[in-house]
Protein backbone atom coordinates (compact mmCIF):
# COMPACT_ATOMS: atom_id res chain seq x y z
CA UNK A 1 0.00 0.00 0.00
CA UNK A 2 1.78 3.09 -0.60
CA UNK A 3 2.48 5.39 1.83
CA UNK A 4 1.37 8.75 0.11
CA UNK A 5 -2.60 7.46 1.56
CA UNK A 6 -3.95 8.54 4.88
CA UNK A 7 -7.31 7.67 5.59
CA UNK A 8 -10.25 5.99 3.95
CA UNK A 9 -9.01 2.50 4.32
CA UNK A 10 -11.96 0.79 4.76
CA UNK A 11 -13.53 2.88 1.81
CA UNK A 12 -10.27 1.81 0.16
CA UNK A 13 -10.60 -1.50 0.55
CA UNK A 14 -14.50 -1.99 -0.30
CA UNK A 15 -14.31 -0.23 -3.55
CA UNK A 16 -11.14 -2.69 -4.44
CA UNK A 17 -13.15 -5.61 -3.58
CA UNK A 18 -16.48 -4.36 -5.53
CA UNK A 19 -13.52 -4.29 -8.38
CA UNK A 20 -12.16 -7.44 -8.05
CA UNK A 21 -16.00 -9.17 -7.59
CA UNK A 22 -17.14 -7.11 -10.95
CA UNK A 23 -19.41 -5.11 -9.19
CA UNK A 24 -17.90 -1.79 -9.26
CA UNK A 25 -20.30 0.22 -11.01
CA UNK A 26 -18.42 2.02 -14.62
CA UNK A 27 -19.59 5.93 -13.84
CA UNK A 28 -18.75 6.78 -10.57
CA UNK A 29 -19.32 10.19 -8.63
CA UNK A 30 -16.89 10.51 -5.94
CA UNK A 31 -18.72 13.13 -3.99
CA UNK A 32 -17.35 14.90 -0.03
CA UNK A 33 -15.44 18.29 0.73
CA UNK A 34 -12.67 19.42 -0.78
CA UNK A 35 -9.26 18.39 -0.20
CA UNK A 36 -10.04 14.93 1.32
CA UNK A 37 -8.40 12.45 -0.47
CA UNK A 38 -11.06 11.72 -3.18
CA UNK A 39 -8.67 11.71 -5.91
CA UNK A 40 -6.35 9.67 -4.10
CA UNK A 41 -9.12 6.98 -3.94
CA UNK A 42 -9.61 7.10 -7.38
CA UNK A 43 -6.29 6.78 -8.26
CA UNK A 44 -6.20 4.26 -6.26
CA UNK A 45 -8.12 1.89 -8.09
CA UNK A 46 -6.45 2.80 -11.52
CA UNK A 47 -3.13 2.10 -10.31
CA UNK A 48 -4.22 -1.24 -7.96
CA UNK A 49 -5.67 -2.40 -11.99
CA UNK A 50 -2.10 -1.85 -13.20
CA UNK A 51 -0.01 -3.03 -10.85
CA UNK A 52 1.86 -6.47 -10.91
CA UNK A 53 0.38 -7.10 -7.63
CA UNK A 54 -3.33 -5.46 -8.07
CA UNK A 55 -2.72 -3.80 -4.47
CA UNK A 56 -0.71 -0.42 -5.60
CA UNK A 57 2.36 -1.81 -3.73
CA UNK A 58 4.45 1.17 -4.38
CA UNK A 59 7.44 -0.43 -6.11
CA UNK A 60 6.64 -2.14 -8.74
CA UNK A 61 7.24 -0.42 -12.10
CA UNK A 62 3.80 0.41 -13.18
CA UNK A 63 2.88 2.10 -10.17
CA UNK A 64 5.98 4.12 -10.21
CA UNK A 65 4.17 5.26 -13.23
CA UNK A 66 1.61 6.52 -11.21
CA UNK A 67 4.16 7.68 -8.14
CA UNK A 68 6.84 9.72 -10.15
CA UNK A 69 5.14 10.93 -13.58
CA UNK A 70 2.85 13.70 -14.45
CA UNK A 71 -0.63 12.39 -14.60
CA UNK A 72 -1.74 14.69 -16.87
CA UNK A 73 1.56 15.25 -19.34
CA UNK A 74 2.48 11.28 -19.10
CA UNK A 75 0.01 9.45 -17.40
CA UNK A 76 -0.05 5.81 -17.07
CA UNK A 77 -1.22 3.64 -20.41
CA UNK A 78 -4.54 2.91 -18.66
CA UNK A 79 -5.35 6.39 -17.44
CA UNK A 80 -7.15 9.56 -18.48
CA UNK A 81 -6.49 12.52 -16.35
CA UNK A 82 -8.77 15.60 -16.64
CA UNK A 83 -9.03 18.46 -14.54
CA UNK A 84 -9.95 22.31 -15.08
CA UNK A 85 -7.64 24.67 -16.89
CA UNK A 86 -6.52 28.31 -16.60
CA UNK A 87 -7.69 31.25 -14.78
CA UNK A 88 -11.28 30.35 -15.39
CA UNK A 89 -10.79 27.38 -14.06
CA UNK A 90 -12.56 25.59 -16.78
CA UNK A 91 -12.71 21.95 -18.02
CA UNK A 92 -13.49 22.64 -21.94
CA UNK A 93 -14.15 20.31 -25.07
CA UNK A 94 -10.96 20.41 -25.92
CA UNK A 95 -10.07 18.77 -22.57
CA UNK A 96 -12.19 15.94 -23.65
CA UNK A 97 -11.56 15.80 -27.12
CA UNK A 98 -8.01 15.98 -27.54
CA UNK A 99 -6.67 15.28 -23.96
CA UNK A 100 -2.67 14.31 -24.34
CA UNK A 101 -3.12 14.90 -28.27
CA UNK A 102 -4.32 11.18 -28.28
CA UNK A 103 -3.92 9.69 -31.94
CA UNK A 104 -7.96 9.51 -33.14
CA UNK A 105 -8.83 10.78 -30.24
CA UNK A 106 -10.76 9.92 -26.83
CA UNK A 107 -13.21 8.01 -28.66
CA UNK A 108 -10.66 5.46 -30.41
CA UNK A 109 -8.66 5.78 -27.02
CA UNK A 110 -11.54 4.50 -25.15
CA UNK A 111 -12.53 1.76 -28.02
CA UNK A 112 -9.04 0.07 -28.11
CA UNK A 113 -7.94 -2.78 -25.28
CA UNK A 114 -4.70 -3.03 -23.32
CA UNK A 115 -5.28 -6.91 -22.98
CA UNK A 116 -6.79 -8.94 -20.84
CA UNK A 117 -8.13 -8.30 -17.82
CA UNK A 118 -6.71 -4.59 -18.00
CA UNK A 119 -9.48 -1.82 -17.99
CA UNK A 120 -8.88 2.12 -18.79
CA UNK A 121 -9.78 4.23 -16.44
CA UNK A 122 -11.21 8.42 -17.21
CA UNK A 123 -11.03 10.55 -13.78
CA UNK A 124 -12.27 13.91 -14.14
CA UNK A 125 -11.58 15.84 -11.32
CA UNK A 126 -13.44 18.59 -10.10
CA UNK A 127 -16.16 17.72 -12.47
CA UNK A 128 -18.62 20.59 -11.63
CA UNK A 129 -16.43 22.66 -13.95
CA UNK A 130 -17.31 20.98 -17.07
CA UNK A 131 -18.81 23.79 -19.30
CA UNK A 132 -21.66 23.73 -21.41
CA UNK A 133 -20.39 21.84 -24.54
CA UNK A 134 -17.99 19.41 -22.39
CA UNK A 135 -20.72 18.10 -20.10
CA UNK A 136 -22.42 17.91 -23.44
CA UNK A 137 -19.72 15.08 -24.67
CA UNK A 138 -19.03 13.66 -21.62
CA UNK A 139 -22.80 12.41 -21.63
CA UNK A 140 -22.02 10.99 -25.32
CA UNK A 141 -19.22 9.31 -23.62
CA UNK A 142 -21.13 7.72 -20.71
CA UNK A 143 -24.24 6.42 -22.61
CA UNK A 144 -22.42 3.39 -23.65
CA UNK A 145 -19.27 3.05 -22.18
CA UNK A 146 -17.10 -0.18 -23.18
CA UNK A 147 -17.10 -3.16 -20.54
CA UNK A 148 -13.48 -2.30 -20.11
CA UNK A 149 -14.01 1.24 -19.38
CA UNK A 150 -14.12 2.87 -15.78
CA UNK A 151 -15.09 6.53 -15.44
CA UNK A 152 -14.64 8.26 -12.11
CA UNK A 153 -16.04 11.68 -11.64
CA UNK A 154 -15.24 13.98 -8.35
CA UNK A 155 -16.68 16.77 -7.10
CA UNK A 156 -17.26 18.53 -3.90
CA UNK A 157 -19.89 20.39 -5.24
CA UNK A 158 -22.51 17.83 -7.00
CA UNK A 159 -25.51 20.72 -7.19
CA UNK A 160 -23.30 22.13 -9.90
CA UNK A 161 -23.35 19.43 -12.34
CA UNK A 162 -26.15 18.09 -15.06
CA UNK A 163 -28.75 16.21 -13.64
CA UNK A 164 -27.99 14.02 -16.29
CA UNK A 165 -24.45 13.68 -15.93
CA UNK A 166 -25.50 12.77 -11.95
CA UNK A 167 -28.10 10.27 -13.22
CA UNK A 168 -25.92 8.07 -14.63
CA UNK A 169 -23.41 7.44 -11.83
CA UNK A 170 -23.30 5.65 -9.13
CA UNK A 171 -22.97 8.08 -6.32
CA UNK A 172 -20.30 7.33 -3.96
CA UNK A 173 -19.85 9.52 -0.61
CA UNK A 174 -16.57 10.35 0.63
CA UNK A 175 -16.55 11.57 4.24
CA UNK A 176 -14.12 14.18 5.76
CA UNK A 177 -10.87 12.91 7.77
CA UNK A 178 -10.54 12.30 11.25
CA UNK A 179 -8.50 15.24 12.62
CA UNK A 180 -5.78 12.87 13.79
CA UNK A 181 -5.39 11.89 10.28
CA UNK A 182 -4.89 15.24 9.15
CA UNK A 183 -2.40 15.74 12.11
CA UNK A 184 -0.48 12.80 10.16
CA UNK A 185 -0.62 14.17 6.88
CA UNK A 186 0.24 17.77 7.87
CA UNK A 187 3.27 16.53 9.66
CA UNK A 188 4.42 14.33 6.79
CA UNK A 189 4.34 17.63 5.05
CA UNK A 190 7.07 19.18 7.23
CA UNK A 191 4.41 21.35 9.80
CA UNK A 192 5.57 21.66 13.32
CA UNK A 193 2.83 19.68 16.12
CA UNK A 194 2.56 23.29 17.79
CA UNK A 195 1.38 25.16 14.44
CA UNK A 196 -0.92 22.46 13.69
CA UNK A 197 -3.92 22.83 16.03
CA UNK A 198 -5.20 26.36 14.58
CA UNK A 199 -5.01 24.87 10.88
CA UNK A 200 -7.10 22.11 12.40
CA UNK A 201 -9.47 24.25 13.75
CA UNK A 202 -10.13 25.27 10.23
CA UNK A 203 -10.15 22.26 7.75
CA UNK A 204 -12.54 20.30 8.94
CA UNK A 205 -11.38 17.44 8.50
CA UNK A 206 -9.84 18.55 5.17
CA UNK A 207 -6.17 18.99 3.90
CA UNK A 208 -7.14 22.61 1.74
CA UNK A 209 -4.76 24.48 4.41
CA UNK A 210 -1.66 22.30 4.21
CA UNK A 211 -0.24 24.70 1.89
CA UNK A 212 1.31 27.71 3.96
CA UNK A 213 0.30 30.39 1.49
CA UNK A 214 -3.43 29.17 1.51
CA UNK A 215 -3.26 28.93 4.95
CA UNK A 216 -1.97 32.39 5.56
CA UNK A 217 -5.20 33.78 3.33
CA UNK A 218 -7.52 31.70 5.60
CA UNK A 219 -5.97 33.52 8.54
CA UNK A 220 -6.46 36.96 7.37
CA UNK A 221 -10.14 36.10 5.76
CA UNK A 222 -11.05 34.78 9.84
CA UNK A 223 -9.56 37.69 11.23
CA UNK A 224 -11.29 40.12 9.25
CA UNK A 225 -14.67 38.94 9.78
CA UNK A 226 -13.90 38.35 13.35
CA UNK A 227 -12.83 41.49 13.64
CA UNK A 228 -15.78 43.34 11.60
CA UNK A 229 -18.24 41.54 13.94
CA UNK A 230 -16.12 42.65 16.92
CA UNK A 231 -16.79 46.57 15.89
CA UNK A 232 -13.30 47.10 15.59
CA UNK A 233 -12.90 46.95 11.62
CA UNK A 234 -13.65 49.14 9.20
CA UNK A 235 -13.78 49.49 5.50
CA UNK A 236 -10.46 49.58 5.29
CA UNK A 237 -9.96 45.43 6.17
CA UNK A 238 -12.17 44.72 3.32
CA UNK A 239 -10.07 46.38 1.30
CA UNK A 240 -6.74 44.62 2.53
CA UNK A 241 -8.96 41.63 1.80
CA UNK A 242 -9.30 42.64 -2.04
CA UNK A 243 -5.70 43.22 -2.44
CA UNK A 244 -5.19 39.78 -1.35
CA UNK A 245 -7.61 38.42 -4.03
CA UNK A 246 -5.87 40.72 -6.29
CA UNK A 247 -2.26 39.19 -5.26
CA UNK A 248 -4.20 35.13 -5.45
CA UNK A 249 -3.29 34.85 -9.06
CA UNK A 250 -3.33 31.01 -8.26
CA UNK A 251 -7.24 31.06 -8.03
CA UNK A 252 -9.93 31.67 -9.83
CA UNK A 253 -11.71 34.86 -8.86
CA UNK A 254 -14.92 33.37 -7.90
CA UNK A 255 -13.21 30.61 -6.05
CA UNK A 256 -11.49 33.25 -3.89
CA UNK A 257 -14.76 34.81 -3.14
CA UNK A 258 -16.48 31.36 -2.61
CA UNK A 259 -13.63 30.50 0.10
CA UNK A 260 -13.84 34.18 1.72
CA UNK A 261 -17.87 33.57 1.81
CA UNK A 262 -18.28 30.13 3.37
CA UNK A 263 -15.60 31.05 6.23
CA UNK A 264 -18.26 33.88 7.28
CA UNK A 265 -20.84 31.25 7.30
CA UNK A 266 -18.93 28.88 9.64
CA UNK A 267 -18.70 32.04 11.82
CA UNK A 268 -22.19 33.06 11.96
CA UNK A 269 -23.02 29.24 11.93
CA UNK A 270 -20.69 28.86 15.07
CA UNK A 271 -21.54 31.96 16.91
CA UNK A 272 -25.36 30.60 16.16
CA UNK A 273 -23.82 26.97 17.98
CA UNK A 274 -22.75 29.05 20.87
CA UNK A 275 -26.29 30.71 21.56
CA UNK A 276 -27.08 27.42 21.94
CA UNK A 277 -24.91 26.37 24.38
CA UNK A 278 -23.01 24.24 21.94
CA UNK A 279 -19.18 23.99 21.17
CA UNK A 280 -18.44 26.04 18.29
CA UNK A 281 -16.27 24.72 15.25
CA UNK A 282 -13.70 26.92 14.95
CA UNK A 283 -12.28 25.96 18.57
CA UNK A 284 -9.09 28.26 18.28
CA UNK A 285 -10.95 31.15 17.94
CA UNK A 286 -13.83 30.22 20.71
CA UNK A 287 -13.08 33.12 23.12
CA UNK A 288 -13.37 35.56 20.65
CA UNK A 289 -16.61 34.02 19.08
CA UNK A 290 -17.63 34.04 22.86
CA UNK A 291 -17.38 37.24 23.36
CA UNK A 292 -19.37 38.63 19.76
CA UNK A 293 -22.14 36.44 20.55
CA UNK A 294 -23.01 38.85 23.07
CA UNK A 295 -23.62 41.61 20.88
CA UNK A 296 -26.57 42.49 18.94
CA UNK A 297 -26.04 41.62 15.35
CA UNK A 298 -28.48 40.47 12.43
CA UNK A 299 -26.81 36.99 12.11
CA UNK A 300 -29.92 36.11 9.84
CA UNK A 301 -29.44 39.11 7.71
CA UNK A 302 -25.96 38.57 7.47
CA UNK A 303 -26.26 34.87 6.59
CA UNK A 304 -29.06 35.67 3.89
CA UNK A 305 -26.75 37.83 2.17
CA UNK A 306 -23.94 35.89 2.27
CA UNK A 307 -25.83 32.81 0.99
CA UNK A 308 -27.70 34.94 -2.07
CA UNK A 309 -23.86 35.96 -2.94
CA UNK A 310 -23.09 32.24 -2.43
CA UNK A 311 -25.57 30.75 -4.89
CA UNK A 312 -24.48 33.89 -8.21
CA UNK A 313 -21.03 33.56 -7.24
CA UNK A 314 -20.28 31.64 -10.39
CA UNK A 315 -21.67 34.66 -12.75
CA UNK A 316 -18.79 36.36 -11.36
CA UNK A 317 -20.05 39.34 -9.19
CA UNK A 318 -18.34 42.23 -8.02
CA UNK A 319 -16.27 41.49 -5.21
CA UNK A 320 -15.78 44.66 -4.00
CA UNK A 321 -19.09 45.52 -3.84
CA UNK A 322 -20.50 42.24 -2.07
CA UNK A 323 -18.23 42.58 1.03
CA UNK A 324 -18.78 46.03 1.31
CA UNK A 325 -22.21 44.85 1.74
CA UNK A 326 -21.58 42.37 4.59
CA UNK A 327 -19.27 45.03 6.18
CA UNK A 328 -21.77 47.30 6.46
CA UNK A 329 -24.24 44.75 8.03
CA UNK A 330 -21.52 43.11 10.38
CA UNK A 331 -20.23 46.98 11.56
Amino acid sequence: MPSRFIGHSEQREQLARRFQSKKLGQTLLFQGPTSIGKKLLALDLAQKDLCEKNNSCGSCQPCCLYLETNLIDAPPPNLLFIAPEGKAGQIKVESLRSVQDLEGGIFEWLGTSLGPDLHKWVIIDDAHQLNTTSANMLLKLLEEPPSHVYFILITHRPEAMLPTIKSRCERVIISPLDSSEVQQIALSHGWVKGEIPPMLSLAEGTCRYLDLERYERALLQVDTWLKLLEGKGDLRDIDQLLTQKKEDEATASNQWLRDTLELLLRIINDLNRIRYHAEPSLLFYSERLRIISEREIPLREIEDKALEALRHVDRNPSANMILQELAFLLT
